[in-house]
Protein backbone atom coordinates (compact mmCIF):
# COMPACT_ATOMS: atom_id res chain seq x y z
CA UNK A 1 0.00 0.00 0.00
CA UNK A 2 1.39 3.41 -1.01
CA UNK A 3 1.17 6.42 1.25
CA UNK A 4 -0.74 9.31 -0.27
CA UNK A 5 1.19 12.53 -0.71
CA UNK A 6 -0.61 15.88 -0.55
CA UNK A 7 -0.53 18.25 -3.49
CA UNK A 8 1.45 20.76 -1.44
CA UNK A 9 4.09 18.15 -0.62
CA UNK A 10 4.27 17.16 -4.28
CA UNK A 11 4.81 20.75 -5.38
CA UNK A 12 7.50 21.27 -2.74
CA UNK A 13 9.27 18.08 -3.87
CA UNK A 14 9.29 19.30 -7.49
CA UNK A 15 10.52 22.74 -6.41
CA UNK A 16 13.33 21.17 -4.39
CA UNK A 17 14.61 19.54 -7.59
CA UNK A 18 14.51 22.72 -9.71
CA UNK A 19 17.40 25.14 -10.12
CA UNK A 20 16.88 28.54 -8.44
CA UNK A 21 16.37 30.34 -11.78
CA UNK A 22 13.46 28.06 -12.69
CA UNK A 23 11.72 28.60 -9.35
CA UNK A 24 11.27 32.35 -9.91
CA UNK A 25 8.44 31.98 -12.50
CA UNK A 26 6.65 29.54 -10.18
CA UNK A 27 6.80 32.09 -7.36
CA UNK A 28 5.62 34.85 -9.70
CA UNK A 29 2.63 32.74 -10.76
CA UNK A 30 1.76 31.83 -7.16
CA UNK A 31 1.84 35.52 -6.17
CA UNK A 32 -0.40 36.33 -9.15
CA UNK A 33 -2.95 33.72 -8.06
CA UNK A 34 -2.84 35.04 -4.49
CA UNK A 35 -3.41 38.64 -5.63
CA UNK A 36 -6.40 37.59 -7.77
CA UNK A 37 -7.94 35.84 -4.76
CA UNK A 38 -7.51 38.96 -2.61
CA UNK A 39 -8.98 41.24 -5.30
CA UNK A 40 -12.03 38.99 -5.68
CA UNK A 41 -13.11 39.86 -2.12
CA UNK A 42 -12.70 43.61 -2.51
CA UNK A 43 -15.62 45.92 -3.11
CA UNK A 44 -14.90 48.75 -5.50
CA UNK A 45 -16.79 51.90 -4.70
CA UNK A 46 -16.90 54.45 -7.47
CA UNK A 47 -17.94 57.91 -6.46
CA UNK A 48 -18.95 60.85 -8.56
CA UNK A 49 -20.39 64.29 -8.26
CA UNK A 50 -24.06 65.15 -8.10
CA UNK A 51 -23.77 66.72 -11.54
CA UNK A 52 -22.59 63.40 -13.01
CA UNK A 53 -25.48 61.58 -11.35
CA UNK A 54 -27.99 64.18 -12.46
CA UNK A 55 -26.85 63.74 -16.07
CA UNK A 56 -27.56 60.00 -15.80
CA UNK A 57 -30.95 60.27 -14.14
CA UNK A 58 -33.84 60.13 -16.55
CA UNK A 59 -31.99 58.10 -19.18
CA UNK A 60 -34.28 55.19 -18.37
CA UNK A 61 -37.68 56.60 -17.55
CA UNK A 62 -39.80 53.51 -17.26
CA UNK A 63 -42.48 53.18 -14.57
CA UNK A 64 -42.67 50.81 -11.62
CA UNK A 65 -44.43 47.85 -13.26
CA UNK A 66 -41.86 45.51 -14.80
CA UNK A 67 -44.35 43.79 -17.13
CA UNK A 68 -45.73 47.06 -18.47
CA UNK A 69 -42.22 48.50 -18.68
CA UNK A 70 -40.96 45.58 -20.75
CA UNK A 71 -44.00 45.74 -23.03
CA UNK A 72 -43.45 49.50 -23.54
CA UNK A 73 -39.75 48.99 -24.12
CA UNK A 74 -40.03 46.12 -26.58
CA UNK A 75 -43.16 47.33 -28.40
Amino acid sequence: MQAQVSLKESVIKVLDNLPEAEIAPVLEFALFIESKKQKAHQIVLKRGSFEEFEALSGIVSLGGDAVVDSENYWA
